[in-house]
């Protein structure tokens, strides 16, 4: 089972504006910010949380390169907020 808080975080680090961030990007800000909250997470928990809200469609990547973009969706956002 994939942690809502990762899910959570991951969506707050994704644009409103909906442009696209690296998925390197992504992860480094996502690890940070977990770190910063006294949480760890490896880099198979954030794919598992990934695919998660991918399959939720709550966001849009086309494959797992360093430089693959992510999208939020607008549901995403109405799903997890915006914080």
């Amino acid at each position: 089972m994939v942690n809502k808080k990762t899910k959570r975080i991951i969506m707050s680090q994704l644009p409103i504006s909906q442009r696209p961030i690296s998925l390197d990007y992504l992860r480094n800000n996502v690890i940070a910010d977990m770190k910063d909250m006294g949480y760890s997470i490896n880099e198979l928990d954030f794919m598992k949380a990934l695919y998660s809200l991918k399959d939720e469609q709550v966001l849009v990547f086309f494959d797992s390169r360093k430089d693959s973009p992510v999208i939020a969706t607008q549901y995403g956002f109405r799903i997890y907020g915006t914080e």
